[in-house]
């Protein structure tokens, strides 16, 4: 996949360059449905995705299963324009994704890989960045913050004083996502490492209006997902 999306991010930033008007803006209201169609897509002739069909409705919780290059991450970057499908469609709100910019797109879809989660800057800075919250929306979720946010909101990431755990890290970005305020979000992997009392307080913040995509393989993610999907050779399977 990183190969796939190092081959990709030059075309992708030429195209974003050249489409300078796109025929929707998506509502307030958010996203409503998503639909995909016969969705493929193909890296140097193999299928990673093929012939893909699934629903998405608004406030559910999806949790995907499969193997690694099943095609999971693939739906993501295609969800998020990251990358452009080789056939099918994808509809949000009954019109076809393109009609959108990506920037309206990933202002309503978020998406949160857990191989990166944070940036360069302060402990505050990552635990705000791109949400527009302030720092006592953020004390909401002070129970799944670690301590050291709050005690050295200056400190900088990726200094070499830094000291953040793997899994401080990952709890940083679970608390940016969500005081996002996006309508849906990916959670791509993030749990990996995560303590299961902290995967469940973090389900537990999580909104019950905010659609969210899961990719996982933790069970205890089972139990909180309005539907289980299986992914297997680039679909989903029976």
């Amino acid at each position: 996949m990183a190969l796939i999306s190092t081959g990709k991010i030059e075309k992708i930033f030429e195209a974003e360059k050249e489409r300078t008007s796109y025929r929707s803006i998506l509502p307030d209201t958010g996203i409503d449905n998503i639909w995909v169609t016969d969705l493929s897509f193909s890296y140097n002739g193999d299928h990673i995705l093929y012939k893909l069909n699934m629903l998405i409705k608004s406030g559910e919780k999806i949790l995907l299963k499969g193997d690694t290059g099943a095609g999971k991450t693939t739906l993501s970057y295609l969800l998020t324009l990251f990358n452009t499908p080789a056939d099918g469609s994808i509809f949000i709100n009954d019109q076809d994704i393109n009609n959108f910019s990506p920037e309206d797109i990933r202002k309503n879809i978020y998406y949160v890989s857990g191989e990166t989660p944070l940036i360069p800057g302060t402990l505050e800075e990552n635990i705000l960045y791109g949400s527009g919250a302030s720092k006592d929306d953020a004390k909401i979720y002070r129970e799944l913050t670690p301590e050291i946010v709050f005690m050295h909101p200056d400190m900088k990431v990726h200094m070499p004083e830094s000291k953040i755990t793997s899994g401080e890290a990952r709890k940083i970005a679970l608390v940016r996502a969500l005081l996002n305020k996006c309508n849906m979000l990916i959670l791509d992997e993030v749990f990996v490492n995560t303590d299961n009392a902290d995967i469940e307080m973090f389900l537990k913040f999580l909104p019950a209006d905010k659609t969210c995509l899961i990719i996982s393989r933790n069970t205890l993610v089972e139990k909180f997902a309005d539907r289980i999907l299986t992914f297997e050779g680039g679909r989903i399977s029976e």
